[in-house]
């Protein structure tokens, strides 16, 4: 699945881009990632994260949520008590209902139900040294899910 739809994401899931290619993991120390499967295709490289790991693998103070079109890391360990987000990203025209994609170039998009990109992390890793990116997908564009 490359898209998340408006909601909490898990701890240890994951979403992939269709072409295989790029995996977006939050990891269970609270770390946002996004990651390229290497040239040897043997696995995946990370080339992106949030900055919000908190190095303890097994801490449960950590949710992933994409709520009226903006992606937010709340740690309940750093500010117990507060819904102050560790880390956020919206843009204009969030709305209720957006969706979260790995495109297959490596961009994170999230986008309004009108399928207008509201956010993207501007992570294209066609050129990412270390990345396999299949020929196939160089130029492809990814429609709405």
């Amino acid at each position: 699945m490359n898209t998340m739809i408006e909601g909490i994401f898990q701890k240890g899931t994951s979403l992939m881009s269709l072409n295989g290619t790029f995996k977006l993991v939050f990891q269970g120390d609270g770390n946002l990632v996004l990651l390229c499967r290497n040239d040897a295709n043997t696995g995946y490289t990370p080339f992106w994260q949030s900055g919000t790991g908190s190095g303890e693998v097994a801490n449960p103070g950590f949710q992933l949520q994409l709520l009226n079109g903006g992606l937010a890391i709340y740690s309940f360990v750093e500010s117990p008590g507060t819904n102050d987000p560790i880390w956020a990203k919206s843009g204009p025209g969030a709305a209720p209902k957006s969706v979260l994609i790995v495109q297959n170039d490596g961009n994170l998009v999230i986008y309004n139900p009108s399928m207008k990109a509201v956010w993207q992390s501007g992570t294209s890793a066609m050129e990412e040294p270390g990345c396999n990116v299949p020929d196939a997908a160089r130029g492809l564009e990814l429609g709405p899910p």
